[in-house]
């Protein structure tokens, strides 16, 4: 049965799971692998009980054990979607009126850790009762096997818990790496005057509120940046024109030169931005002159 489900799985992830939007596709993979998991466990339960003849102790454990593997490898591929999210470079979001948290970290946490819990607790809770009923059933003489082998029933379940949630806890420390990873590669691009790198939104918790408010002042960054440079150099061409008043053969020749040097640079076929740049020395040049003519007045 679970094999059946494992060789559908990529289907239905295609279907499921890749079809819809970024912000739902987390959700979607773990309930897709917990409905799987929860399929198979239903399955096998309904195997034993009328194939082998289980009793409702022994049955219970098992679907109980698949539910809880499958609890874990959901929130395992669930985390694992998110990251393969984050690696897209084209989730870039600077709208903070969409900065909402739609499942707070502290929920997720307080979630897995009580479903943990429980299933741990019930596991072991009918693995003592299994025990018991035999430990009933058997002859003095046979105390100390049987004792031995409940404590490596218990051992085995023990591990198997601990394996799961320590690889749930490396899963979730590797994308918590990856979000400050791309927030703090943005703030040191700022710093360094790269306004073009932002941070990457995979997410609808705390982290992507904070992506987009950093995405947001970033690009507020952008847009002063422009107004200061549009503003610099109207002031520039304004001050030229006053000292036309005064001296214009300068003022008319550092203009004329100032549009030489954009078409010479746009003829070259050079980047939009160069051909801003190579229009500063020209303005420059004439800021000096205007100030020295306007001071001669």
């Amino acid at each position: 049965m679970f094999t059946g489900l494992f060789l559908i799985r990529p289907l239905l992830v295609k279907w499921i799971v890749l079809k819809t939007d970024w912000k739902n596709q987390s959700q979607r993979q773990f309930l897709l692998e917990g409905g799987l998991f929860l399929l198979g466990a239903s399955a096998l339960a309904w195997y034993n009980s009328y194939e082998n003849y289980a009793d409702l102790v022994s049955n219970s454990k098992v679907f109980l054990g698949c539910i809880t593997f499958g609890f874990f490898t959901a929130c395992d591929m669930a985390l694992e979607r998110q990251k393969l999210i984050a690696e897209s470079p084209d989730l870039i979001d600077w709208n903070i009126e969409s900065a909402k948290v739609a499942f707070p970290i502290t929920a997720k946490l307080t979630a897995v850790a009580a479903f943990s819990l429980i299933f741990m607790t019930s596991i072991m809770f009918l693995v003592f009762l299994k025990d018991l009923y035999g430990f009933i059933d058997l002859e003095q003489d046979d105390y100390g096997r049987g004792g031995l082998l409940f404590l490596q029933e218990l051992l085995f379940v023990g591990f198997v818990i601990l394996v799961e949630m320590l690889n749930l806890i490396v899963s979730f420390c590797r994308n918590l790496k990856q979000f400050f990873h791309n927030q703090n590669a943005s703030m040191e691009a700022v710093s360094k005057g790269n306004l073009d790198q932002y941070v990457i939104i995979s997410s609808q918790d705390e982290f992507s509120v904070m992506g987009r408010y950093t995405n947001w002042m970033i690009e507020m960054l952008k847009k002063r940046n422009r107004e200061l440079e549009t503003a610099r150099r109207e002031i520039v061409v304004r001050l030229g024109r006053a000292a036309e008043y005064r001296d214009n053969e300068t003022g008319m020749h550092v203009i004329r030169m100032s549009n030489y040097s954009a078409r010479w640079q746009g003829q070259s076929n050079s980047l939009k931005n160069n051909v801003t740049s190579s229009c500063r020395p020209a303005p420059c040049t004439m800021w000096a002159r205007s100030a020295s003519v306007i001071t001669s007045c």
